[in-house]
Parts: structure tokens; C-alpha cells; sequence
């Protein structure tokens, strides 16, 4: 039987396996962060702006690890080529070690 020790570090290699991807968090601040993450596209909707036009806009669920960065409500992120901003963002309450971020994409 494995020791609690041996099912946490069982757990961070599992975590490590799921973030598989490179987010950039502010690419457009002067020390951009590069941090690990796991994408999910949630699909795309057409939307009406305050000035009443319509545009698409692509939603993405974002899972990175919490420890050493901050992350603010529309807050810019890159992710291979894809410029997305920051809606919400909370705990994941599966792991408290990650974080959950809801981003949009406005395409056109």
C-alpha cells in the first residue's frame, strides 16, 4: 500500500502530465510569464457588441498551477497564436493547486 507521500507526489506527476501545453500570461507586459496548462476550446458564438455589431467570439477553459502567478479579470493570455482574455477565474475544486480560467477569443 502506498504511503501519503507516495500518493502526492503520484498526484504532481499526474498534474505534470495534464498541463501540456505553453501559455504566456501578459505577452504584452514587459516580463511576460510562460507557464504549463491545459487548453479546452468550449466552442464559439456569435455576439452583438455595445455598438450592436455582431462578432465571434471563441471560449476556452484554461487549467495551470496556481503557485507563483496572478491572475486578474481581463488579463491577456496567448496561446499558440490565439490572443484571449481573462473572464473569470477560481480554484479548481478538484485541486486546489490549479487554477481554472474561463477566456474568450474575439475572432471577428
Amino acid at each position: 500500500m502506498p504511503s501519503a507521500v507516495d500518493e502526492r507526489s503520484l498526484s504532481m506527476n499526474a498534474v505534470r502530465h495534464l498541463l501540456h501545453e505553453r501559455v504566456t500570461l501578459s505577452p504584452d507586459a514587459p516580463e511576460p510569464v510562460e507557464v504549463w496548462a491545459r487548453v479546452v476550446p468550449e466552442g464559439a458564438a456569435i455576439e452583438m457588441d455595445e455598438t450592436e455589431r455582431t462578432r465571434v467570439v471563441r471560449r476556452y477553459r484554461i487549467l495551470l498551477r496556481r503557485e507563483g502567478v496572478r491572475i486578474t479579470h481581463g488579463q491577456g493570455l496567448r496561446w499558440s497564436g490565439h490572443d484571449l482574455v481573462v473572464e473569470s477565474h477560481a480554484i479548481d475544486h478538484r485541486d486546489r493547486r490549479l487554477l481554472v480560467l474561463d477566456c474568450r477569443e474575439e475572432v471577428a
